[in-house]
């Protein structure tokens, strides 16, 4: 998402304007290790990485698996290669759109955040599936088109809190649970795992819930 060029300069630090991305990692990874083991060596791609946050915390954790990281904001990618070869991590930064094809297939897929920047979800999810592994497992994470994830995601998030830039979201990009689901089901991806985000308004921290009225995760398997 080449708005986000605006905030490269910013994306490695935790307190700053994209601080809420990087508190939300550990849930990130913990939705990630419980639907499938992450302990192999396996091809990762994080589709939709911007600067890299969850990237290069997801290889902090499970150095074994060869990640990819694909998003259409020049400028981030250019700074996730730069960060990444200062590093010296092996993780590999492309500049493309999700939409179109990629360049090998993954054993995992991760989509943390955008499909609810898209119009066309039906369009993301087919080609994610066309490059999923057989029996591969995308992990997505959106947020549910209800009041009160307008009233969290915009209204205190964008508006009152300030801590995620204005405009960032679209109430009307927002999709249901079931929305989803029957998209994934078209292209013969099974849902495995659903779990909600719960967000403390007071302190905007973090946790895996059973409330699914919000944000939420979801885990599809590729059954092809």
């Amino acid at each position: 998402m080449s708005e986000f060029d605006e905030y490269t300069y910013d994306w490695m630090d935790p307190y700053g304007s994209l601080s809420t991305l990087h508190a939300i990692n550990p849930v990130r990874l913990s939705f990630l290790q419980s639907v499938c083991n992450l302990n192999d060596t396996l091809d990762v791609l994080d589709l939709g990485c911007g600067g890299g946050i969850f990237t290069f915390y997801l290889d902090q954790h499970h150095p074994s698996l060869n990640i990819t990281g694909i998003d259409s904001a020049k400028k981030a990618i250019h700074f996730a290669k730069k960060h990444a070869e200062n590093q010296k991590r092996k993780i590999q930064f492309t500049d493309q759109s999700a939409l179109k094809p990629f360049n090998k297939t993954f054993d995992i897929i991760v989509c943390f955040e955008l499909i609810e920047h898209l119009s066309n979800p039906n369009s993301l999810i087919e080609n994610i599936r066309k490059h999923l592994k057989p029996n591969g497992y995308l992990a997505l994470s959106t947020i549910d088109r209800t009041m009160m994830s307008f009233i969290q995601n915009i209204v205190i998030a964008e508006h009152v809190l300030e801590i995620v830039p204005r405009g960032t979201h679209s109430y009307k990009d927002f999709i249901r649970p079931n929305e989803l689901i029957e998209i994934a089901k078209k292209h013969n991806l099974q849902p495995t795992l659903m779990n909600g985000l719960y967000i403390d308004p007071i302190t905007y921290t973090f946790e895996k819930t059973d409330d699914i009225k919000s944000n939420y995760f979801v885990a599809f398997q590729n059954q092809v």
